[in-house]
């Protein structure tokens, strides 16, 4: 952790890093919780505030690279929306059973955000190749992540009784877990290049000062 912080001082990066601290507490709690205090209400209910925190960082980290701030807004009103559901969802449901409904709605929201966090990429970024870019690597985890463990939650509804679906289900869940961990490891290693981000003009509605400084009194 050390080493990836002193190779990857950007501001935007500070907000993941706190993510990865976070998870790496919360993981420690829920073993205590689960193999140690033997208290399995309070052990799903870190899972579900870990499926909330865990959507507050991310959602926070790649909105704070989208360029149109209408989009910025909308994140941030998801977020919002997506906390009072979880909420609500907790307190209707069976308090020793797993809700994976937070965790099915958690991975559709980040789909979207990431699918057009890609979209942005795509679209306005014409400096570097993507691939030369941590965040996107860094999203292309979370979207591998998210999407391949999309339907498996789907199943554990109906199916989370089963144990061979059980044994499955960690098997397939952990495997996308080290997967989208290690992608993550090597996008921190990527040197990128320190230079501003150009941006396609007419593709974008951005303050014409933004591209003549000298026409900007402040500048």
């Amino acid at each position: 952790m050390a080493l990836f912080y002193k190779n990857n001082k950007l501001e935007k990066l500070k907000v993941f890093y706190l993510y990865v601290i976070y998870y790496a507490i919360l993981i420690i709690i829920q073993l205590l919780l689960k193999y140690y205090f033997f208290n399995k209400e309070f052990y799903l209910l870190s899972i579900r505030i870990h499926y909330a925190i865990e959507f507050i960082f991310l959602s926070y980290y790649f909105q704070s690279t989208f360029y149109k701030i209408i989009y910025k807004k909308a994140t941030i009103i998801t977020v919002i929306i997506y906390l009072f559901y979880s909420i609500y969802n907790y307190l209707v449901s069976d308090k020793l059973i797993f809700g994976s409904d937070s965790a099915i709605v958690e991975s559709i929201l980040m789909i979207f955000i990431l699918v057009y966090f890609f979209f942005e990429k795509i679209k306005y970024d014409i400096q570097t190749p993507l691939y030369e870019s941590k965040a996107f690597w860094i999203a292309v985890a979370f979207f591998i992540f998210f999407s391949g463990n999309f339907f498996l939650l789907l199943y554990s509804k109906s199916m989370i009784n089963d144990l061979k679906f059980r044994e499955q289900y960690v098997i397939i869940y952990n495997s996308f877990n080290i997967f989208k961990n290690l992608i993550i490891c090597v996008a921190l290693f990527i040197k990128e290049n320190g230079g501003s981000i150009q941006l396609k003009q007419q593709n974008i509605n951005l303050p014409q000062d933004h591209f003549y400084p000298f026409n900007n009194p402040n500048s």
